[in-house]
């Protein structure tokens, strides 16, 4: 929770150690004079303090020749205002806490009052003009304009802003405040002043920071300063002669004639939308759309209204409509009908017609019987709304393009690698297919083993496995699936040449289950066996070790006739060879390796499985594929471009900038027809026309798509670049994708949100000098409660409904949108107790001021404090006299008048206004 902590004075460094107190009234005595101590400790005693010399002087206001400009924070009203409200104060907020009391040379005296340094004045700009200086400009005032420096203590006080819990106890919030206006504090603490001048209505005036003291005036003016130990004399006195001032600090503003918020909300009126002649609608002449032929009736009108729409309906005549649509459809499918899509086109033949809205985002090239697409271009009233799109796109296309190239980003670089990818790709297919797709299953394995791990083959069944796994599944010895094994059974490889065998189909006859390694016989020799029967292997026999496997089964497919062979053999693989019963078998050289056993049954269909495995393993070999995840791996591309082998990447950009804001400039009746006929001062209601909205959209996605085309940019014409129309603070699209539009749909049924904030959303058109004065008003929707036939509003801030958005239309005008439907507002059988319209003053800096006149009796709370009541002289409110304001009947808050600075304050703080009205007191009783 945040607190705002009000203080009289802020002291620090040298200055709180003062010794003298402000005398409250007349000068002061001077120099201010201090008296340094020093606490000290020894051997871990109590602190002893030690006093210097009682009197050292301090810099007064004598010494300060200007203000710096980053000092001040904030003025209210702002350097240039306008249409200020003349029952407010004019206030300068300063970074420092303490910088109005710095040069003070006194101390606060028993009443808490201290008055500052430097004050604030404002002066009528048409009498005062501000003349240069050195070193500081200056005016010259006459003193009736000047407010009573003695009570200058009132209008200077200091704020701190500190959060806390919500049952925090008042000390703690004190606490935090203190150490937040003390030296280390931040930005949370700052220092005010206000000036007490009641304003007057339609003038001009300047608002400046000047000394309140002599010496402070001499500095500022360039002149010599007054002897040492003079009374250091105020810069003015009530009653006194007219005085120089320099200025430390200007700017100028200007007050109105209107009050402040809750006046001018009081002021509006509520009218029916459809009584205002020349508003929320043009009338179109559509007699003649034809250069030639036959017309429509004379006379053929049709009212043309905007994206916020008054309710009232004129449609086209049906005898309008029967003569307007079969022509305008003939029209427009007349390129498809000359060129049938059941037919080879004639390249020669070609057709102009006007152009089919949307007709690429539907895949159609004939308008269809019904749908939106449909309504979208024969219905006048849409296809002129579609037009206006096609418009805004035109007048601003050298922009959007450059947005449109902006957001292309690497997408050109997307397109040209994957052109590159796809010229590889198909070369390394044909390669493949006359190098690799021939080659039976052993071949393909030599081929493949080098990347074993890598080459991926697709199971009938769960995710693909390496080629490694894949093999490591059949009856093939692992090791025969290895570089190594490749090399020694390659046809022109050492063994290949002495054996003089043809390739060898020695991985196929193991795969089909044709080869068995035989019983491991005594010494290691073990032999290797064809099989006659499907069986399994035994369970003793196996593969001891790679150059076992390898050997082995080069014993079978590779017949070794000759001792002569079997040297070469044993050379090869340093392997001892020897014969058992009359065949070769082989000597394993690593005793104490367990043979790892193998359990496998002969495939049932080995041909089907061989020709299977054969076919899966060469297309994991196809370039393409690894082509291909290269190029992915390198370049990232958004689902919303997609891309494929054979279609480039299809950029769409979007233009999130919402395209009511684009137009209520150039094209206000696009919008509000109108919009100048609307009287001042009042309020009605109007609804989103969610056809006009689609419409104009269809229509900008249309050009835009073939504004595309037309500068190379990368397109398919169906993307959807504009979904935003209304100003939405939420960022949703008012349409989605109008790819996914169901051609079955009503146009204005496309919305994001279901369509009912599209075709039906409330919509309060506010004008007046309320927005003009105001522009950041909020307008909430509140509901309301019926308690005895009486209608109240629901306090219960959170069930407020805030809007949906806002749209400023001109500088008096601003459309409030809210997520119901017009008949959710006024009174009526489903709503018994209506909603009510709580206009709410922007919050902005913390403001002061006292209320316009008040026919109150007595005062309730300090909120209702006006300026009559407030004591004042010469037309500056006196924070002093000998006659204290009485406190107010209730929530006095502990603030009295007449006590200190802190006081003065709260009581003129300006809470901002909520003015609640009912749509029935706002809005005729006949109904929008």
């Amino acid at each position: 929770m945040t607190n705002r902590v009000f203080t009289s004075w802020v002291r620090r460094g040298a200055a709180a150690a003062i010794i003298e107190p402000d005398p409250a009234s007349g000068g002061w005595r001077g120099p201010a004079t201090f008296q340094p101590s020093v606490k000290v400790k020894k051997d871990g005693g109590p602190p002893i303090e030690i006093t210097g010399p009682p009197s050292l002087p301090l810099l007064g206001a004598g010494a300060v020749s200007g203000l710096i400009p980053k000092a001040v924070l904030r003025t209210d009203p702002r350097d240039g205002a306008t249409g200020v409200e003349d029952n407010y104060l004019v206030q300068v907020e300063f970074s420092r806490p303490d910088l109005p009391w710095i040069f003070t040379p006194a101390k606060p005296n028993s009443k808490n009052r201290l008055r500052p340094w430097l004050v604030l004045i404002v002066v009528d700009a048409a009498i005062v003009q501000l003349q240069p200086g050195s070193p500081l400009p200056r005016i010259s005032v006459r003193n009736a304009a000047l407010p009573d420096l003695d009570d200058s203590w009132g209008w200077a006080h200091a704020q701190a802003t500190v959060e806390s819990d919500a049952n925090a106890p008042a000390k703690v919030i004190a606490d935090k405040a203190a150490l937040a206006l003390g030296p280390a504090s931040g930005t949370s603490a700052v220092s005010r002043l206000l000036c007490p001048m009641r304003l007057l209505a339609n003038k001009t005036y300047m608002a400046c920071i000047v000394p309140a003291t002599l010496p402070g005036v001499k500095a500022g003016l360039g002149e010599e300063q007054p002897g040492p130990g003079v009374e250091i004399a105020q810069a003015w006195t009530v009653g006194g002669p007219d005085v120089v001032l320099p200025v430390y600090y200007s700017w100028r503003f200007s007050t109105g004639a209107d009050g402040d918020f809750r006046s001018l909300v009081q002021r509006l009126r509520g009218v029916r939308a459809t009584e205002i002649s020349g508003f929320g609608a043009r009338t179109v002449d559509i007699s003649s759309p034809w250069q030639q032929g036959e017309q429509l009736p004379p006379g053929s009108t049709v009212d043309l209204g905007g994206a916020l729409a008054t309710g009232a309906e004129h449609p086209l005549s049906d005898e309008a409509q029967e003569a307007f649509e079969p022509r305008l459809t003939k029209l427009l499918n007349s390129p498809a009908d000359q060129q049938p899509e059941d037919v080879v086109g004639d390249p020669a033949l070609s057709a102009v017609a006007p152009p089919i809205y949307a007709g690429r985002h539907a895949g159609a090239k004939r308008v269809p019987p019904t749908g939106w697409l449909r309504t979208l271009n024969v219905d006048p009233r849409r296809r002129i709304a579609a037009a206006f799109g096609t418009q805004y796109v035109q007048e601003n296309q050298e922009f959007l393009m450059a947005e449109a190239w902006n957001q292309l980003g690497a997408v050109q670089d997307a397109n040209r690698l994957q052109a590159l990818a796809e010229l590889a790709a198909e070369v390394g297919d044909r390669m493949h297919q006359r190098h690799i797709a021939g080659l039976d299953f052993s071949r393909l394995i030599s081929v493949a083993v080098p990347a074993r791990t890598r080459v991926l083959i697709a199971q009938p069944a769960g995710p693909a496995l390496t080629l490694h796994a894949t093999v490591a599944a059949t009856l093939i010895p692992a090791g025969a699936a290895t570089v190594a094994f490749s090399r020694f059974t390659r046809f022109q490889g050492p063994i290949g040449k002495r054996t003089f065998q043809k390739a060898p189909a020695i991985l196929e006859t193991a795969l089909r289950g044709n080869l068995k390694i035989g019983p491991v016989l005594q010494d290691g020799i073990a032999t290797l066996q064809p099989l006659t029967a499907p069986a399994v292997t035994d369970p003793t026999a196996g593969m001891v070790a790679r150059a076992l496997q390898t050997v082995a089964t080069m014993e079978k497919a590779v017949p070794i006739p000759t001792t002569a062979s079997l040297q070469i053999l044993l050379k090869a693989t340093n392997t001892k060879v020897g014969f058992v019963q009359g065949k070769p078998a082989v000597k394993f050289a690593m005793p104490g390796v367990r043979p790892q056993l193998a359990l496998a049954a002969k495939p049932a269909n080995p041909d089907a499985m061989v020709l299977g495995l054969t076919l899966t393993l060469a297309a994991s070999l196809l370039p393409s594929r690894g082509i291909f995840r290269r190029f992915q791996g390198r370049v990232q591309i958004p689902d919303r471009l997609g891309a494929g082998k054979a279609t480039r990447v299809m950029a769409c950009p979007q233009f999130t900038a919402p395209l009511a804001m684009a137009v209520k400039d150039a094209h206000r009746d696009w919008l509000v027809p109108g919009l100048g006929n609307f009287p001042d001062d009042r309020v009605t209601v109007l609804r989103s026309e969610g056809a006009f909205v689609e419409s104009f959209l269809a229509g900008a996605n249309h050009e835009m798509n073939r504004e595309f085309l037309w500068r190379g940019y990368p397109t398919d014409q169906r993307g959807t670049p504009f979904r935003f129309f209304w100003p939405r603070p939420d960022r949703t699209p008012d349409i989605p994708p109008m790819t996914s539009w169901p051609l079955a749909t009503a146009l204005g049924k496309n919305g994001t949100k279901g369509g009912k904030d599209v075709e039906n959303m409330a919509v309060l058109l506010v004008r007046g000098e309320l927005i003009h004065r105001y522009p950041r008003s909020i307008v909430y929707l509140a509901k309301g409660i019926r308690n005895d036939q009486k209608i109240t509003l629901d306090l219960n801030e959170s069930a407020w409904l805030a809007p949906d958005f806002s749209l400023r239309l001109d500088d008096r005008t601003t459309a409030f949108a809210y997520n119901v439907g017009v008949d959710e507002i006024r009174t009526n059988a489903a709503n018994p107790a209506g909603r009510f319209f709580v206009f709410s003053e922007p919050v902005t800096g913390p403001r002061f001021n006292f209320e316009l006149a008040t026919t109150l009796d007595q005062l309730n709370l300090w909120t209702d404090l006006d300026w009559p009541r407030v004591p004042q002289q010469r037309g500056f409110a006196f924070a002093g006299g000998s006659i204290p304001l009485p406190k107010p009947a209730f929530n006095a808050q502990g603030a009295s008048w007449n006590k200190d600075a802190a006081d003065i304050a709260r009581i003129a703080f300006a809470r901002p206004f909520r003015v609640a009205y009912h749509a029935d007191e706002l809005l005729p009783v006949a109904g929008v």
